[in-house]
């Protein structure tokens, strides 16, 4: 199996609770090997095999949080990024952009 990044956009979370809780739920899906919480950008970061939206959603959302894909954000393990590079590269884009 390949793996996979999705990364999310989270605009509720503020806090280390926040981060702690989003996290955990994240982190008990199947198939989700690493979460990274970005709470400046407000995106999260996940990388596993086999993830699937639905259940990741799901989980942000027992967090008590709305997630929603950040555009395109989701690769291969040939494409993958390190959580902080891709917390990172929507700053870039935002700079441009300005």
């Amino acid at each position: 199996m390949m793996s996979e990044t999705i990364t999310y956009i989270v605009p509720g979370m503020h806090c280390g609770h926040c981060k702690v809780s989003v996290t955990e739920e994240l982190e008990a899906v199947a198939g989700v090997q690493s979460v990274g919480v970005d709470l400046k950008t407000k995106l999260v970061v996940v990388h596993g095999e086999s993830l699937e939206d639905t259940r990741l959603r799901a989980a942000i959302e027992e967090a008590g949080y709305e997630g929603r894909p950040d555009g395109g954000c989701h690769s291969t393990a040939r494409e993958r990024q390190a959580p902080t590079e891709a917390a990172a590269a929507p700053q870039a884009r935002q700079g441009e952009t300005t």
